[in-house]
């Protein structure tokens, strides 16, 4: 239980990393602006969209924007999604790629006096229209595209092959085989952005369409400006209009009342694979029950997910769970269990991991309020990656409140111990709180994991085989004299109860000995059952 005690047991949030492979110091693309979400095509129940995007180079470096078949380009990736009551969802398909081929050097970021060329040079801006970004000329497969480092192998693409597909030797020869002809004829709906019009026009919901560039080389710190989102109104028609600015960032940063936490995949201090946010909002919808809604957004993590882990008390009782993913095939849900503590969502199915520029939601109901815990991400395939990524959010952990018991010396006006709150795992902030003492006051207090009960002089001590926890605090002028116990982030404290009793010595006396207070007896149940 040392750990409980030491301030060097205090979880760490933040990613912290020594190094990025393959990064390029200096490069760094923004998506300055997203505009003009168009309605293309309808085909059946479903609509195809499409809209601009404007990049920027705030960073010190040329980056290349050459044409495919060279790999030297970012890659755009389109989103459509929903807040609808407490979830946040994407209800856009898996988007094609758009992959770069001209920059026109502009002066929407900034002045730039650089020609059309194939790079896009330092302050200056490139814009694709809505008619470019949805030309299926330029649009390839998700899953040819590495997100984290930015590489696409052009041998055997959707590109080389064509489509139809040309046959051997050609479709492996690295020379384009998907000409302007062969795209015409897929038609306007093909590789669009696809969304169901039954996701569509619900009442209260709000809708957002959002974009990312991915572009190799790009250090992480500088990738957060390549995402931005924006509110639309989208009519029965397939007219729309903003709402609102862009906003940079995830767009689960549009989930009104959700906590967003995020890392990378970090292995031996050095940074592998790309970022998930999680977003998550809880809901008291009853009494002693709590709605959780989790939304994990994959922004560029190649390897992708394959089960979420989110711990919970054991005796919890957890109902009415789900999952959706952002395909129609219900065959391959994600499988849901619950075992002594651990909420799992598992690709069983071993086909439906989730992907980068996706949204994945888990969620479900629990009679236990919310506290702070690590949830647990497992890549897809683990090699040359750390296999699990610990993201730190609120989950259904809340132990049991700290309470009193006995009277200490029982005195009208006597000191009173109390806490900060619940004594979670973690709990960097926890602390003791002996309050109701005179200014300038010196406070003692002990420890024990067993309750006790001793009277001596009208005073009872309530702890057994108790250890010294601070024998010198001084009172503030307020007569609150505080400790704090900074609680780590291991799952080993679980299920234990600390007591705590506290000794007083001020300037108005005691009874005990004519010196010294003792306070109330406090019990600290350290994380949940």
């Amino acid at each position: 239980m040392k750990n409980l005690l030491s301030p060097l047991g205090v979880l760490t949030l933040g990613t912290l990393a020594s190094a990025q492979i393959n990064e390029l110091p200096g490069l760094d693309i923004e998506l300055a602006d997203i505009a003009f979400l168009t309605q293309q095509a309808t085909q059946g129940t479903d609509r195809a969209f499409s809209f601009e995007t404007t990049a920027c180079n705030p960073g010190s470096t040329i980056v290349d924007w050459f044409a495919p078949m060279s790999p030297s380009h970012p890659f755009i990736t389109f989103m459509i999604t929903r807040e609808n009551g407490d979830r946040f969802e994407q209800i856009s398909d898996w988007s094609w790629v758009k992959h770069g081929w001209l920059a026109v050097n502009s002066n929407f970021c900034a002045p730039c006096s650089q020609p059309v060329s194939n790079q896009l040079h330092p302050n200056c801006g490139d814009t694709y229209g809505v008619g470019n970004n949805s030309n299926p000329y330029d649009l390839g497969p998700p899953d040819e595209i590495d997100p984290w480092l930015g590489g696409w192998n052009a041998n055997g693409s959707y590109f080389d092959r064509g489509d139809p597909d040309v046959g051997s030797p050609f479709n492996t020869d690295g020379a384009r085989s998907l000409d302007f002809q062969q795209a015409a004829a897929l038609g306007p709906f093909v590789h669009r952005i696809i969304v169901s019009s039954n996701d569509l026009f619900v009442p209260g919901a709000r809708y957002f369409y959002s974009g990312f560039y991915a572009v190799a080389r790009e250090p992480e710190a500088d990738r957060t400006n390549n995402m931005r989102s924006q509110q639309v109104n989208i009519f029965q028609s397939g007219s729309t209009t903003d709402v609102g600015g862009p906003m940079v960032g995830t767009p689960l940063l549009r989930w009104n009342g959700a906590r967003i936490e995020s890392e990378l995949n970090e292995l031996n201090g050095v940074l592998v694979d790309g970022r998930f946010y999680v977003g998550v909002k809880v809901v008291n919808v009853g009494p002693q029950l709590w709605r959780y809604e989790y939304a994990i957004h994959n922004r560029d993590n190649r390897t992708g997910l394959t089960k979420f882990e989110i711990p919970a008390c054991p005796s919890a009782t957890i109902t009415n769970a789900g999952f959706k993913d952002i395909d129609r095939d219900a065959a391959n849900d994600w499988t849901f269990s619950s075992n002594n503590g651990v909420l799992t969502w598992d690709d069983t199915s071993g086909n439906n991991k989730q992907p980068w520029n996706s949204i994945y939601n888990f969620w479900f109901e629990a009679d236990r309020a919310p506290a702070d815990s690590a949830t647990v991400l497992y890549q897809a395939n683990p090699i040359g990656v750390s296999p699990t990524i610990d993201i730190v959010t609120s989950t259904p952990t809340a132990p049991d409140a700290p309470f009193a018991y006995g009277n200490g010396c029982g005195l009208a006006g006597a000191p009173i111990l109390g806490a900060s709150g619940p004594a979670s795992v973690p709990a960097p902030n926890f602390e003791l709180q002996v309050s109701n003492t005179g200014a300038g006051s010196l406070v003692a207090i002990d420890l024990s994991f067993n309750q006790g009960s001793l009277q001596f002089q009208g005073c009872e001590f309530l702890l057994t085989n108790s250890v010294p926890l601070a024998t010198s605090l001084v009172a503030d002028n307020n007569g609150l004299a505080t400790l704090a116990i900074p609680i780590a982030a291991d799952t080993t404290l679980t299920g234990f109860t600390a007591y705590f009793q506290a000794y007083v010595l001020d300037s108005f006396g005691g009874q005990l000995l004519g010196l010294v207070n003792l306070t109330n007896g406090l019990g600290v149940p350290i994380g949940c059952n």
